[in-house]
């Protein structure tokens, strides 16, 4: 799976987002929604900047009440800022740390499905969705999202066989199936299904095949 970056840079969005705060947040979480291969590593991010927004509306609270009498506000004035900054900042970054928790576990839930995919190699979707404790409809509409989103190459769901078909796992298959082979252990006499060359007997630990 080769992470993509889509759309406006990193540096960029971060620019946008203070320079033309609060207009800037729709295009932060846009960035994030476009790269669903970066869910968990942009969730990340985004939970920070979150982190940040409030601890800038925490340091524009104090400051005043440390300043000398001259420099500090008036209670009204002081109150309104404090209304109005709480309401962009600290709205803000608790609207970022929301969708940082939720593109996070989708995250993380794509890379649970990649994985039971990819390295596993399981391809049936009613297996896959019982792993995922999901239903089948839900598993479906999940695996065509990550395909749109490039995690497995050249793939579709068939909806028929109850089959996520990928090109590179059908044709391992094939080449495997091509030198798949029978051969009785000639050391216990039982049947053996041997990949390649050669192996170990499945029941008494012998090397058959081409080793032997």
């Amino acid at each position: 799976m080769s992470e993509k970056t889509q759309g406006v840079s990193w540096p960029l969005v971060i620019i946008i987002l203070f320079i033309f705060f609060p207009a800037g947040i729709p295009l932060l979480i846009l960035k994030v929604k476009s790269e669903k291969q970066r869910y968990v590593k942009n969730a990340k991010v985004m939970r920070v900047l979150g982190i940040v927004l409030i601890a800038l509306w925490a340091f524009y609270i104090i400051v005043p009440l440390t300043g000398t009498q001259e420099s500090q506000l008036t209670t009204q004035n002081y109150i309104i800022t404090s209304v109005v900054s709480a309401f962009l900042l600290v709205g803000g970054g608790i609207l970022l740390l929301y969708f940082s928790s939720l593109y996070k576990k989708r995250g993380e839930k794509y890379l649970h499905y990649y994985n039971i995919i990819d390295i596993k190699g399981e391809t049936n979707i009613d297996k896959i969705s019982s792993e995922m404790s999901s239903s089948y409809e839900t598993a479906s509409l999940d695996l065509r999202d990550m395909i749109e989103a490039g995690f497995f190459g050249q793939a579709y769901v068939d909806e028929k066989e109850h089959r996520i078909i990928i090109s590179s796992i059908e044709k391992a298959n094939k080449d495997a199936e091509k030198n798949k082979k029978i051969i009785r252990c000639p050391y216990c006499g039982a049947p053996n299904t041997i990949y390649g060359g050669g192996g170990k007997c499945e029941y008494c630990g012998m090397v058959i095949g081409s080793e032997t």
